[in-house]
């Protein structure tokens, strides 16, 4: 009995020790923990990295971080510098019909404007105009054939462009079959290279055309009417 008394007041000591411990572990508030008025100079350094980052996105080089992070896992693929400008072909298309000139529309965009721009094709160099700041022009005299070229200056330079040259329709041939009435006592005969006849009143006509690079061709009098593809 003796015993098990001693071990209870031993427990009932351990319990208000323990107690005891709790009530100076208190959590202490986080405002008190931290001096802000002490460590404010220090808030100018945390800004740094946010103005950075701000001025990234507002000069369009928000990739800065990514690539030179990818150089970095990648250090041993070689890279090259990314160039100080691009070049942008201005117009909506570059489509042409043959035998029709092209004016062809550049602007360049970045850090560097070049004072000169080149265009290659065809194994020929040629020099753009210069019509303002960043902006070129050069003139495809009367095409005949698909063109693809490059522009360059500055040692940069663009991708491939194609312009498309599509053929001009072409009546290359015409006659006139008359078909006269017995009446007449004239022979059939036929008229090539020309549009005008006088004929004898119940004469058939037929006209006969050949064309190149065409689908259709229509007569244009009183009424719209197709000729007939053989």
């Amino acid at each position: 009995v003796l015993q098990l008394n001693e071990s209870k007041a031993q427990s009932e000591l351990l319990l208000a020790s323990i107690e005891q411990k709790s009530g100076e572990l208190t959590p202490i508030p986080f405002k008190l923990a931290i001096n802000f008025k002490k460590n404010a100079k220090y808030l100018k350094y945390a800004a740094i990295p946010i103005i950075i980052l701000l001025l990234s996105y507002v000069t369009g080089k928000i990739n800065w971080f990514s690539d030179s992070y990818e150089r970095v896992v990648n250090y041993k693929t070689a890279y090259e510098p990314p160039a100080p400008f691009q070049f942008f072909v201005v117009n909506a298309d570059l489509n042409v019909v043959e035998g029709n000139d092209f004016k062809l529309m550049v602007k360049t965009a970045g850090e560097v404007t070049p004072e000169n721009v080149k265009i290659v094709y065809d194994d020929e160099t040629y020099f753009l105009q210069n019509t303002g700041a960043g902006e070129f022009e050069y003139v495809f005299s009367k095409p005949t054939s698909n063109i693809t070229f490059r522009l360059n200056a500055n040692d940069v330079v663009s991708k491939p462009y194609n312009l498309a040259v599509t053929k001009a329709p072409v009546v290359t041939g015409f006659e006139m079959v008359l078909d006269y009435p017995a009446y007449t006592q004239k022979r059939d005969e036929t008229l090539k290279g020309t549009g005008n006849a006088m004929v004898p009143q119940g004469t058939n006509i037929i006209w006969k055309v050949s064309t190149s690079a065409t689908d259709e061709v229509f007569l244009y009098a009183k009424d719209t009417l197709p000729f007939k593809k053989t």
